[in-house]
């Protein structure tokens, strides 16, 4: 609308932007700079919206107060709005994941811990979240002693459309090195894909079942999967690898630009889905298909 202000976006099940926006107004405080400040005190009005990349489905939620929100469509025309940081202040802690239905009533309200990196959910309403460092060994009174493990601690997690857990990475079980950072996250039907650090191996949890690939590219922020071939950037460069036994072999890198030639933006937003790597630089949405490499 006239006057809004774009205060997030995503990419849903189906390869569309899921974008929020606010007034002007009221934008500045849900981005605010101070990771430190909890939920606003006073709620706002916002929009959370389908682009395809037109605009096709809108819903107006008058009352959003998290901090730092992204935004994932959900079954029915609903939408999961989260927010990415949460302090802990004792026991008292506020929820950060809403799902709102079709005319923006709340239907289920969790919480998912801070340092939330990434939020994919799937066509049946699965949540995954991937978490960054400070999600998985705490801050802002999280991991400061007993009770107050992090939430993000696994590094990976599935939560029900009722936003309940339901799964976690874990990598003594799996024999893989832990989670110190979920730099990717690529979720594709019911199956994720992830990068991360220690070591970015690619790892695939289809049905429970975790595979790893060994893989020599590092930093990987987006993963596109088409076939037995993946695609790794790195913020820079596209590699392209076929997935072999355990080890990923490379056979392209390509350097990444824009339309116009320049390379993206540093501020720039790298979100994976499906076969497409998108990146988005202001109101800008750009998108690369693995599918079109290889054809």
């Amino acid at each position: 609308m006239r006057g809004d202000d774009l205060v997030s976006v995503s990419v849903g099940p189906s390869g569309e932007a899921v974008a929020l926006w606010a007034e002007s107004a009221d934008a500045g405080g849900l981005l605010t700079s101070d990771v430190h400040l909890g939920p606003l005190t006073r709620p706002v009005g916002v929009r959370a919206v389908l682009h395809t990349p037109d605009p096709c489905h809108t819903v107006e939620i008058p009352d959003y107060r998290f901090r730092f929100p992204t935004v994932q469509s959900m079954p029915g025309g609903a939408f999961l709005l989260v927010g990415k940081r949460v302090p802990r202040r004792g026991d008292d802690v506020p929820s950060n994941a809403i799902v709102y239905d079709a005319i923006g009533q709340p239907i289920a309200e969790g919480l998912l811990g801070d340092g939330i990196k990434h939020v994919q959910t799937t066509a049946s309403g699965q949540v995954w979240v991937g978490y960054s460092d400070e999600g998985v060994y705490g801050n802002l009174g999280w991991g400061n002693g007993p009770g107050t493990e992090p939430i993000g601690a696994p590094g990976l997690i599935r939560y029900t459309p009722e936003l309940t857990s339901d799964w976690e990475f874990s990598n003594t079980r799996h024999g893989l090195p832990p989670v110190d950072d979920c730099y990717a996250l690529n979720v594709i039907s019911e199956t994720a894909w992830c990068c991360y650090d220690s070591g970015f191996p690619l790892v695939k949890i289809r049905d429970e079942t975790v595979r790893a690939w060994r893989n020599e590219v590092q930093r990987v922020i987006g993963i596109a999967v088409h076939q037995g071939h993946v695609g790794l950037y790195d913020g820079q460069r596209l590699t392209i690898a076929h997935r072999a036994s355990d080890q990923l072999a490379i056979e392209h890198k390509y350097d990444v630009a824009l339309p116009n030639g320049d390379p993206p933006p540093p501020n720039s937003k790298t979100i994976s889905r499906a076969s497409a790597i998108h990146i988005f630089a202001g109101r800008s949405w750009y998108r690369t298909d693995l599918a079109e490499h290889l054809t």
